[in-house]
């Protein structure tokens, strides 16, 4: 998505060339979540972003090619996901770290994303369906067929659903379920099963500064970098160590971990072994080291070209100076209006409807997506997704491997891509003009430019209730429950416009509220609801709603 200067095309084709040698190599996924937008003060966490960001600069540092992620809800949870797992090659050593929120329901363990809704005593099925299954997760990268899987899971905070009593939900214990790794898994828990583990020491609630990282990622960090331990060595001494530090202020927290490993890993090297990052005999590609990951996290959102440029100058062969370059090059053009080469067509009413069902595995679905617009460019992606499903299916019914056919160059650049930079995906455009993905590309580029000129176009009267079905005073005669179908700020009535009439098109009596007139909603945003209902009638809507838009989710309005 970056413009077309020779810099940036000269970095996706690098990038590209290298990615051979980094895939057979090390690869992780690391996520760290504070924030949970619909959960009270009490249960939002301080150092789980810390964390993350801190692992990830350790596993960078041991040649990892990190996928570092920051708060996502459970869509870009798993669009993160199928990045990562795109990026695994059979034989891979690979690495996930999660800290924030997990749970256990009925012997299953759960990933809590930030965008989970609160629920209520009786909504179990609902919370299971807001969050992410782990055991799911570790058999789609077991597919994937890597030879080592570290999973370290911080995930045994406070339990963030309790009742008015304080006691927990659902029958649920705090902490995570025990668990039986598959064969190369090795798993670390922060606690035991059913255990709490401590976010920190007594003193630093009051110097929330004094220490970035949890009690248990700060014991491990060290640990991670030690030359000449295994695995299973550094388990054992991080349990020691906690387990030391928790017992001195009378909490108990003993970190288990199980252990499906066939030999020892070393991911520093066994002793008098110095780690390298690529393979031997092999040019090492433009991983990240711990240097450059860390200074590109402190400048990626900067829109200072000097900043940008300084930072491609000090670190020229890391991966993160080809994104500097390209982010110069479209700060350096950002007042000239964007032009593109080849519009694709009309991205509105279409636009919102694929964003609803684009991760949808129902041939049906997506059939009838391409049935209502057969003319636009998102059909043709309804028809790839298609043809990908149906593959996969015969793949499965004559027993072979999910593992798929080889991964082709133009997705592997596709993938690294950042879809929110038009100067990128110009770049991808003139490399790879006849892929599918050049498809996409050029639907993005529209959509943004769009979005620009928007942006640049001085307001003309707009009514303070865009939408006639949005009551200036609300009456909620048959309930104060809203099955929530999407959330556009008040800048973007012209989507929230577009996914209500695309919903309407498909049989859904949606309508529009401002959320400023509801004590129990985020003010300054325009919500496309169905409803208002009772609780229970909500309840009951949302599964088939979830069918159309798969995180919808119920709320009251008071």
């Amino acid at each position: 998505m970056r413009a077309l200067s020779a810099a940036v095309a000269g970095f996706v084709i690098a990038l590209v060339a290298t990615t051979a040698p980094a895939l057979a190599g090390r690869v992780a996924f690391v996520v760290g979540i504070d924030r949970y937008e619909n959960l009270g003060e009490r249960e939002q966490l301080r150092k789980a972003v810390n964390d993350a960001n801190a692992v990830g600069g350790a596993l960078a540092e041991l040649g990892f090619t990190v996928h570092v992620h920051e708060n996502l809800g459970r869509t870009s949870f798993m669009q993160a996901w199928s990045r990562f797992l795109n990026a695994v090659q059979p034989g891979d050593t690979t690495a996930i770290f999660f800290a924030g929120h997990g749970i256990e329901l009925n012997g299953r363990n759960f990933i809590v994303p930030s965008d989970v809704p609160m629920v209520g005593v009786r909504e179990q099925v609902v919370l299971e369906q807001a969050s992410i299954v782990i055991a799911d997760r570790l058999d789609e990268l077991r597919a994937r067929n890597p030879q080592v899987s570290l999973v370290i899971l911080d995930a045994c905070r406070d339990n963030p659903f309790v009742d008015s009593s304080g006691r927990n939900m659902f029958g649920t214990r705090g902490g995570l379920a025990r668990m039986v790794p598959a064969r190369g898994t090795f798993v670390m828990y922060s606690a035991d099963a059913g255990q709490q583990a401590l976010d920190r020491l007594p003193g630093e609630d009051d110097d929330p500064d004094a220490n970035p990282n949890s009690v248990y990622t700060r014991t491990l960090l060290p640990l991670l970098r030690s030359p000449g331990l295994g695995l299973r060595d550094i388990a054992v001494r991080v349990r020691g160590d906690v387990s030391s530090l928790a017992r001195d202020i009378g909490h108990d927290q003993f970190p288990a971990y199980y252990d499906a490993l066939e030999g020892e890993v070393y991911l520093a090297g066994s002793d008098g072994e110095e780690t390298a990052s690529a393979p031997p005999g092999v040019g090492a590609p433009a991983l990240a080291t711990a240097e450059d990951f860390r200074a590109w996290q402190t400048v990626s959102d900067t829109s200072s070209v000097a900043v940008l440029k300084a930072f491609a100058a000090r670190y020229p062969d890391s991966v993160y100076a080809g994104f500097a370059l390209a982010r110069v090059d479209e700060l350096e053009s950002a007042s000239a209006p964007a032009i593109v080469d080849e519009p694709a067509p009309s991205s509105g009413e279409a636009g919102f409807a694929w964003d609803t069902i684009k991760d949808t595995d129902s041939v049906a679905v997506l059939q009838a997506y391409v049935a209502r617009y057969p003319q636009t460019v998102y059909a043709d992606f309804a028809r790839a997704r298609i043809t990908d499903i149906e593959s996969a299916n015969a793949g499965s019914t004559a027993g072979q491997g999910p593992s798929g056919p080889p991964v082709s160059e133009e997705r592997l650049a596709w993938e690294s891509m950042d879809i929110g930079s038009v100067a990128m995906l110009k770049a991808y455009v003139a490399r790879y003009p006849g892929s599918m993905y050049a498809v996409f590309a050029r639907a993005r580029i529209e959509e943004l430019n769009a979005a620009a000129v928007a942006r640049a176009t001085p307001p003309v009267s707009v009514p303070s209730t865009p939408v006639p079905t949005v009551p200036s005073q609300p009456s909620l005669p048959t309930g104060d429950w809203f099955v929530i179908l999407g959330s556009f700020p008040h800048s973007e009535v012209v989507k929230a416009n577009g996914r209500v009439s695309w919903l309407r098109s498909a049989g859904m009596d949606a309508t529009i509220i401002n959320t400023n007139a509801y004590s129990n909603l985020t003010n300054g945003y325009y919500a496309v609801v169905l409803g208002p209902f009772s609780k229970s009638a909500a309840s009951s809507t949302l599964a088939s709603a979830r069918r159309v838009v798969g995180d919808a989710y119920i709320k009251s309005g008071r």
